[in-house]
């Protein structure tokens, strides 16, 4: 991640040695996060129920150098560009044009203004002073028009630290290369300066995510999610009629790149998952998850290798369920009963600075709400 103190500064600080910077590694540059963008794009889903384990320390201010940093590289490579437009016969001996030339085309430039967070389509978010000007997290999810994303709730709130409600669709970290919505990262920086997450969940996943207001605290939490020593419960609504009860699952899971997410006892890292079934019905069965590790994806590939799966959860062969499954006269359009894999961050326990046990309890998103109660109305 680049660094402010040693990265170009925008046009106002520009020097010989800027200006002089070898085209190649511009163009190098701007590839390279090319390649990035369109390595976020193929792995939507690249995230896991609780990736506490191997959770990056990423602060919305390197977010901003990196940005920063990237225009300055745009920024030279433009002025370059410019002396090559007006010399064309001492910069342009091979008879290419000059983004031919440094390798960098109209749509590497494009590329920059499509990586920056924007509200909605059109309207880009302003930023100020390093905080968006609007931080209204109650936005369109591009992904299915006219869905509305929930906004973050605090659930209890201390001076050293705050535990939140994440909605479904709002991602914990600043996305790259697309937008979804405002990422809790940058939510609680906008209110506490100092605040960093403890540990990060799935952007469609809603529930439970622990936020600490200051370094103190966090190294406190973060140590107990890195020992194991953090209790994690999540409640998922799974397809068929399920009965765990108390079933320990200790497989190791290798991920090599998304959709190869799987199994394997030789390469695979340790994970473990605790699986009791809540409630049964006809066609689903309510469960409750507990990780004990925290692995890509752990809980659905943990579920995978019962032959059991999340309901609507797309990547591991599951389908959106709709209501004509289970309701016998339907009156009208058949409509879905979620939208997303069914995957709730339901419960967090921990113990604070002085040693004192906190229980966190997320109530359900709307959408996970409305799919129990007609499960519980229409199929028993």
């Amino acid at each position: 991640m680049a660094k402010k103190d040693n990265m170009p500064q925008p046009e106002d600080s520009f020097d010989e040695q800027n200006e002089n910077l070898p085209m190649r590694s511009i163009a190098e540059i701007i590839q390279s996060q090319q390649e990035k963008q369109k390595e976020t794009e193929q792995s939507a889903d690249w995230d896991d129920e609780d990736f506490d384990d191997d959770l990056e320390e990423f602060t919305y201010e390197d977010w901003l150098a990196e940005q920063e940093h990237l225009e300055a590289m745009i920024e030279v490579a433009n002025k370059q560009a410019g002396k090559n437009k007006n010399n064309p016969d001492k910069n342009n001996k091979a008879g290419t044009s000059s983004e031919q030339q440094s390798g960098i085309d109209a749509k590497s430039f494009q590329w920059k203004a499509s990586d920056l967070p924007f509200d909605g389509e059109d309207s880009w978010i302003v930023f100020e002073n390093g905080k968006p000007v609007n931080p209204n997290h109650y936005r369109e999810d591009k992904r299915d028009k006219g869905k509305k994303i929930e906004p973050i709730t605090i659930i209890q709130e201390t001076e050293n630290w705050v535990a939140i409600n994440k909605p479904p669709y709002v991602p914990s970290l600043p996305e790259r290369g697309k937008f979804t919505a405002v990422s809790v990262f940058e939510w609680a920086k906008q209110r506490w300066p100092q605040a960093s997450l403890c540990h990060r969940i799935d952007r469609e996943t809603s529930g439970v995510l622990m936020i600490a207001k200051n370094p103190e605290t966090h190294r406190h939490f973060s140590i107990q999610f890195e020992r194991r020593k953090a209790q994690k419960l999540y409640h998922a609504i799974a397809n068929n009629q399920l009965h765990f009860d108390n079933l320990w699952v200790d497989l190791p899971i290798l991920a090599d790149q998304v959709g190869k997410i799987k199994i394997d006892r030789q390469k695979g890292k340790p994970a473990q998952t605790r699986f009791n079934t809540l409630e049964v019905f006809k066609h689903f069965s309510l469960l409750e998850c507990e990780p004990k590790t925290g692995r890509l994806h752990q809980i659905r590939v943990h579920l995978q290798a019962q032959n059991a799966t999340i309901a609507a959860d797309i990547l591991y062969k599951s389908e959106i369920p709709y209501l004509s499954k289970i309701k016998r006269k339907m009156h009208g359009d058949d409509t879905a009963l979620i939208q997303r894999f069914a995957l709730h961050a339901r419960n967090l326990q921990l113990v604070d600075l002085d040693n004192n046990p906190i229980n966190i309890i997320a109530p359900y998103p709307k959408d996970f709400e409305v799919f129990l109660k007609l499960l519980r109305k229409y199929d028993h």
